[in-house]
């Protein structure tokens, strides 16, 4: 028999949270990591942009419920951090407002921007708009929307021991983050600018992990 996770990190924390020590490795040997797939349509318009006009200007975007969860209120901080550096930043966060207290708390920042949900053929134009994907969920089963976004060329940043990561080799196609760590986050984002062209080739490269062909013929074959 096998067992399969979504992520490295989701298998870790089951074993050593919930397996007796004895257990672990049996299991362990039986485990598999296997991702969700995304949507054809994403794959089917993959970019990558390979080189920045102005590493000065940041713009930054996040989709998905605006709730508490999903953390926007301190991607906003940590963009005002890199205001106050000097660095010119727009953020646009598209979803739902299920938590209208973050809601409100967005619309605080001049430089936010919050628009409702779109269909993914809407959401993909807002995606070209913008250079990064940031959603520091303070809990994230997978989150198909940072797989979503690497096919457009966006470096992504996650929240470390959450779904994305370690789904790739740190600094890949972006960077994991204390979910909670305004400061953190924004030194991430600057490093994702400063080795922009590389990490965007690598989110549109590796974003065919998430090809629901490539995924089906994995499990036919385990």
């Amino acid at each position: 028999c096998a067992v399969v996770f979504l992520s490295e990190a989701y298998r870790d924390e089951l074993l050593a949270r919930y397996v007796p020590a004895g257990d672990r490795e049996a299991i362990r040997k039986k485990s598999h990591v296997i991702p969700n797939g995304i949507n054809a349509f994403w794959l089917g318009h993959k970019i990558s942009r390979e080189k920045l006009p102005d590493t000065q200007t940041i713009r930054i975007i996040f989709a998905g419920t605006i709730d508490r969860n999903k953390n926007a209120a301190v991607t906003a901080q940590a963009c005002q951090l890199l205001i106050n550096q000097g660095y010119s930043v727009t953020f646009t966060a598209v979803g739902s407002a299920a938590d209208q207290r973050v809601y409100r708390q967005l619309q605080q920042y001049p430089f936010v921007k919050c628009l409702a949900k779109r269909p993914k053929e809407e959401l993909i134009t807002e995606y070209r708009k913008n250079d990064l994907f940031v959603m520091p969920s303070i809990s994230e089963t997978f989150g198909l929307v940072y797989a979503e976004a690497m096919t457009q060329g966006l470096p992504v940043i996650y929240t470390k021991g959450q779904g994305c990561d370690r789904q790739f080799e740190e600094g890949t196609v972006g960077y994991h983050v204390d979910c909670r760590n305004p400061r953190e986050i924004a030194d991430r984002v600057l490093d994702c600018m400063k080795n922009y062209a590389a990490l965007s080739k690598n989110c549109c490269t590796f974003s065919e992990r998430f090809n629901w062909d490539t995924i089906a013929q994995e499990y036919k074959n385990l």
